[in-house]
C-alpha cells in the first residue's frame, strides 16, 4: 500500500531510512535462480549471444541479482558475467573488477589471459599479488 499523502501532495515520511531487507520468499530466490541457470545455459560458449548482452548491456539488470544474498545466485550471475568478459570493454573491465572481491578478481584475469601483472596493470593492487 504506498505511503498517505500530505496535504501539500507529498507522500509522509515518517518511517524515515527502510532498513536492507534481509528476509527472502524462498520462492522467489528459486525461480531467480532457475531463470540465471537457463540462461547461462543459452550463452554457454555462444559467442554471438554473448556480444548481443554486451550490446544490451545485460549486466546493468545482472547488477541487481548481485546484490541478493543468495551464493547460487551470486555464482550464476557471476558464470553469466564471466561470458561476456572478452566482449566488453576495458573500462568495463575495471569496474567489474572494483566490484568483486580479490579472490574473484584472480579468477575473472586468468579467464582473460592475463597473468598477475595484468591484475596490477588493471587494478593497481599489487599488494593482493604478493
Amino acid at each position: 500500500m504506498p505511503p498517505p499523502l500530505q496535504p501539500d501532495g507529498d507522500p509522509s515520511s515518517e518511517q524515515g531510512d527502510l532498513s536492507p531487507i534481509t528476509e527472502f520468499s524462498w520462492r522467489s530466490i528459486f525461480i531467480v535462480t532457475n531463470l540465471l541457470r537457463i540462461m547461462q545455459k543459452v550463452v554457454k560458449r555462444k559467442p554471438y549471444r554473448n556480444l548481443q548482452l554486451v550490446q544490451m548491456k545485460f549486466t546493468l539488470l545482472l547488477r541487481k541479482h548481485f546484490k541478493i544474498p543468495n551464493e547460487t545466485v551470486v555464482y550464476y550471475v557471476l558464470k553469466i558475467v564471466k561470458g561476456q568478459v572478452p566482449y566488453s570493454g576495458r573500462k568495463w573491465r575495471q569496474r567489474i573488477n572494483l566490484l568483486l572481491p580479490p579472490h574473484l578478481m584472480l579468477l575473472f584475469v586468468s579467464f582473460w589471459g592475463g597473468g598477475l601483472t595484468c591484475l596490477q596493470k588493471i587494478c593497481g593492487l599489487s599488494r593482493l599479488c604478493t
